[in-house]
This record gives structure tokens, sequence and C-alpha cells, in this order.
């Protein structure tokens, strides 16, 4: 639609400035000069064609995983974070399994490690083998089959969503807002 719509401009922009010219109102170098502004202001568009095509996707996705999510993530209890211990771990990961399945097979078991303040932790595997998976579990957006995840000391079930999301947020690898650089905008 959004290319059908530059299309009749840029040709309703096309005729109108034929017209003026040709009647004398407006100038050669005028009329290329509208037909070019709204070709650049077609580019401009581009990313939100993007956008659209990716929010089908995204849509899409979401009604093929929402039925593996368990019910109890689906509804977060509201109220104060738990106590934060200051000396432990920001994270601590301890033999967590997860499958996306209840009776499948599992993605991975046994996982364990922590994050100190200020620490790095590299999740190295090939394509597929759960690293964004981890991160979304680390974020309380999955829970895991089996182990205990905890933020500052406190079980990550224990944090109310909306003081979660105040410590853990979570920048999935294609979250682009524009489908090109900044210079290129």
């Amino acid at each position: 639609m959004l290319a059908l719509a530059e299309t009749a401009t840029l040709a309703g922009i096309l005729v109108l400035g034929g017209h003026l010219v040709l009647a004398g109102t407006l100038g050669p170098a005028a009329a290329a000069l509208a037909f070019f502004a709204v070709l650049a202001l077609g580019e401009t568009l581009m990313p939100l064609r993007r956008g659209l095509a990716e929010f089908g996707r995204m849509a899409d996705a979401a009604r093929r995983v929402e039925p593996l999510v368990p019910d109890d993530t689906k509804t977060a209890p509201s109220g104060s974070a738990p106590p934060i211990q200051k000396d432990g771990p920001v994270l601590s990961v301890d033999g967590v399994a997860f499958g996306w399945h209840a009776d499948g097979p599992a993605l991975f078991e046994n996982l364990t490690f922590s994050v100190a303040r200020g620490g790095t932790v590299a999740l190295v595997a090939p394509s597929g083998r759960g690293k964004s998976t981890v991160l979304q579990l680390a974020a309380g957006v999955l829970r895991p089959r089996a182990g205990e995840l905890r933020l500052f000391g406190a079980p990550l079930a224990d944090w109310p969503e909306d003081a979660l999301r105040a410590r853990v947020m979570l920048l999935p690898q294609r979250s682009a807002l524009m489908a090109m650089t900044v210079a290129e905008t």
C-alpha cells in the first residue's frame, strides 16, 4: 500500500508539474525539484515498510510461542522488590534446565554460573543452542524447568514484574528502530 501510494503521488506530481510547466506557471527546474522531493519523501518511508513487515512476523511468532509459555509467567505479582544482598553476585544461575515442552527434550540442563558486580559472562555456543533463551530466563521472561535463578540474592520468581523491570531489561538481537544507519537517514 505504501509503494502504491508513493507511485500514485509521483505520477500525480509528474502530471501536475508537466501541466504547470506547459502553462508557464512553473519552471522546469522547480517541477523537477518537486518530483525529486516526493521521491526523497518515499525513501524516508522505507523504515516504516520494514517495520510493518516485521510486525507481521512478530505477531505470527507470538501466536506460535504463546501456547508454550507456562501459565505462571503470564501474570506477575505486583509489590515491592525483595531485599537486595549487597555482597553477593548480581545474578546467580544454579542447576537450571530448560526445554520448550514439559515432556520434550531439554535445550540445556544443569546450567550454573554467576555474575558479580561489574563482572562479565560470555555465552558461547553454536546458533540454536539456547544463548538467547538463557538471557530470557535471566530477564524473567521464561521460567526454568529445574534449578533456580537469583537476582541480588532473591529468587527471580519472588520479584514483582515492575520491580524486576526496574532492575533487568532485555534487548533482543533483532530490535532495530531503523533499518539503516543514522547517516543513511
